[in-house]
């Protein structure tokens, strides 16, 4: 590879926003699309719970409320502190089960409540004089950094004398006079509006009832604190993994329709991952000269057949022959190898963009490249989903095995007889037919047919991944295997059938090329 080429590695970014925001500081705003669907809707101030899978662009939304501009003269702080957050986390997990959740919870509440107001003083500390007060009140008993505020959280909680904790909350409020830092917070907030973002973890033991509890807690102070203080200028975002958030919702969550209210959830559709791919190639090109002529001008980048058009068609081509010589669209063969997600696309374009580097023919895309760069992607986008749910399911890896061999379009019956291949991998008295129908179900490796088309071979199939709710099969459904799985699972592909994991209009998109 080039000397050139090499400075091209990668040239659709990187696949994790932090490692972007790491390396392009300031010009990560230049990349990052503003015209996803929910943009918008999560900076309302009818907004504070965020919900998306691993990859769906939790961080790079928290990020973007860093720049936005909906809120006017606002600032953000950006409770992203892996290391310290998870340690928040399970000192909070560490109360017992003997207390009703019905208690515990509530408790919990007023935990949080103080994490984020030091962490809000914190952030503040420089620039009113009456926080800086307290805080050099607060230095006498011990030093607040960022950090220090976890670290002070925790030697005020005492697990599992829930008493005990209750005072010490009680005492910081006198000691460290935070009603009158919160005065003097308000007092600029409504002019200086300030966006509290916290990104929580992106795997939980869903079977830690402590640890749930705690994420609970905090979804519930979340829709508390937005209700009192959103109309004053304080806005909170709180991400939640949708790994996990059924699991609130339907069991922890004491009041989910008070604690839930108006989720915005990271759902991507095909045009909107068509436009935001096409973005980040479009702003590399452009700054390394290599745009071809067909590329300008772009008038509307909301316009995604003009995008398709002018910054798809002319790099990856319109169509492909697959692995099985069929033909398909281009775009639609690299899709339907996600499950709808930005970060699994750049993965598979990177992939098939450095084969193209390497034989020095990039920015043109040819059919080798796709083929075999979404062959040797795919298995690392599977393994992903596999271990984003290591925590959820014990081995989940083992588990998935047992649809090895499988039919990519099978009646949902046959998932029962896969199911008791699995019963030595489960915990004692996890398994049932059930549980491993939730299992495949979640993980987005089994869907339902929703439409054929038996004279093109596409069958649209619904996934769990691209709902707000579960997906629920009967014994009379037909299921299809996501295309991703294919190699890892050795799946036998029917002759002619290409299993789409997303709805769309076939027959504009066959037509359109799409």
């Amino acid at each position: 590879m080039s000397r050139v080429n090499q400075q091209l590695f990668d040239p659709f970014g990187q696949e994790e926003c932090e490692k972007e925001v790491l390396v392009m500081k300031d010009g990560y705003e230049e990349i990052f699309f503003e015209e996803a669907p929910f943009n918008e809707p999560a900076i309302s101030e009818n907004a504070y719970l965020i919900i998306g899978r691993r990859g769906s662009g939790k961080t790079a939304l928290a990020h973007f409320f860093t720049f936005q501009k909906s809120i006017p003269n606002s600032r953000c702080v950006d409770v992203n502190e892996p290391e310290v957050y998870r340690e928040v986390i399970k000192h909070l997990a560490q109360y017992p089960n003997s207390e009703p959740r019905e208690f515990i919870i509530p408790h919990l509440v007023g935990v949080w409540e103080a994490v984020v107001w030091l962490t809000i003083v914190e952030y503040l500390r420089a620039e009113l004089d009456s926080v800086a007060d307290v805080l050099r009140a607060q230095q006498r008993q011990s030093k607040l950094s960022l950090n220090s505020v976890f670290e002070r959280i925790k030697d005020l909680i005492v697990p599992p004398d829930h008493r005990a904790t209750e005072a010490n909350l009680a005492r910081l409020n006198e000691e460290g006079r935070l009603d009158h830092a919160k005065a003097a917070i308000f007092s600029t907030s409504a002019d200086r509006p300030l966006i509290i973002a916290i990104d929580t973890l992106e795997q939980y033991d869903v079977s830690n009832d402590s640890m749930m509890n705690a994420i609970a807690a905090l979804v519930e102070f979340a829709a508390t604190f937005h209700a009192k203080y959103a109309h004053r200028g304080l806005h909170i975002k709180v991400f939640v993994s949708g790994e996990v958030f059924p699991f609130l919702e339907e069991g922890v969550l004491l009041n989910p329709l008070k604690s839930a209210k108006h989720p915005v959830h990271l759902l991507w559709r095909p045009k909107d991952l068509l436009r935001l791919i096409s973005w980040r190639l479009f702003k590399r090109l452009q700054k390394n000269g290599l745009l071809l002529p067909e590329s300008v001008p772009i008038r509307r980048w909301d316009d995604s057949k003009e995008v398709f058009e002018r910054m798809w068609v002319p790099y990856f081509g319109r169509w492909v022959t697959n692995l099985r010589g069929e033909k398909e669209t281009t775009f639609s063969y690299m899709l339907r190898h996600t499950q709808m997600r930005p970060r699994q696309l750049i993965v598979l374009c990177n992939s098939v963009a450095n084969l193209a580097l390497q034989e020095e023919t990039f920015p043109r895309l040819h059919e080798d490249h796709l083929r075999e760069g979404v062959k040797t992607a795919e298995k690392r986008l599977s393994t992903e989903i596999i271990n984003a749910y290591s925590s959820v399911y014990t081995n989940a890896g083992k588990i998935a095995e047992a649809l090895s061999g499988c039919e990519n379009i099978f009646p949902a019956r046959e998932l029962d007889k896969r199911a008791k291949e699995t019963a030595t991998h489960w915990p004692p008295h996890q398994y049932s037919l059930y549980n491993f129908r939730r299992f495949v179900v979640e993980l987005g490796i089994i869907g339902r047919v929703k439409r054929r088309n038996d004279e093109s071979g596409y069958v649209d199939a619904d996934f769990e991944y691209s709902s707000e709710g579960r997906l629920s099969l009967s014994t009379q459904d037909e299921c299809v295997i996501h295309p991703m799985f294919y190699h890892r699972l050795n799946i036998t592909v029917k002759d002619g059938t290409k299993v789409m994991p997303f709805s769309s209009d076939r027959s504009v998109s066959e037509r359109e090329g799409i």
